[in-house]
């Protein structure tokens, strides 16, 4: 064990790469699952909006990190064409979590549509790291820093669900 903190981010169909590692690490000890991330960031996931809920996706993903972020955004175009292409409707990088009353505390929602646009004209699935605001919310997340006390954020639910409005200065 070292003093180091290792942080995960998955971007888009990285989502569905990190599901197919969680799935290997359970499948290899499904009783002995460590946490061996410290932050978690799922960033415009062409993941299924159920992943939380199934053993089969990302159900055991809170064990093995202290905090999950998830930032989406309702514009998403490239999420668009996935639904559309693939036929997976309700993706996780779309809308967030679908049933939020059942995840973990240490899952936390970012909703980036209001920044999206401006970040990213075009497909609306980059804004993660084309926005200022967003970018510095990400950087607050791997410093630590506590969900309610990250500048640009508006609470929309209490220690669970927050809305970055591009009114920061990051």
């Amino acid at each position: 064990m070292c003093d180091h903190s290792l942080h995960l981010l998955a971007h888009s169909m990285g989502n569905y790469v990190l599901r197919q590692g969680v799935q290997a690490i359970r499948a290899k000890e499904p009783t002995k699952l460590v946490r061996m991330f410290d932050q978690v960031i799922l960033a415009a996931a062409d993941e299924d909006d159920d992943t939380f809920e199934h053993e089969d996706k990302l159900r055991v993903l809170p064990t093995l990190a202290r905090r999950i972020t998830v930032y989406y955004n309702r514009s998403d175009r490239a999420l668009l064409i996935s639904d559309t292409t693939k036929a997976n409707p309700d993706r996780l990088g779309s809308e967030g979590p679908r049933m939020l009353d059942l995840l973990p505390k240490k899952v936390i929602i970012v909703d980036c549509s209001r920044i999206a646009q401006d970040a990213d004209p075009l497909s609306r699935h980059s804004y993660y790291i084309n926005n200022a605001q967003a970018t510095a919310d990400i950087v607050s997340v791997l410093a630590n820093i506590e969900d309610s006390e990250i500048d640009g954020r508006t609470t929309i639910r209490p220690e669970r669900v927050y809305r970055l409005d591009g009114s920061a200065s990051g």
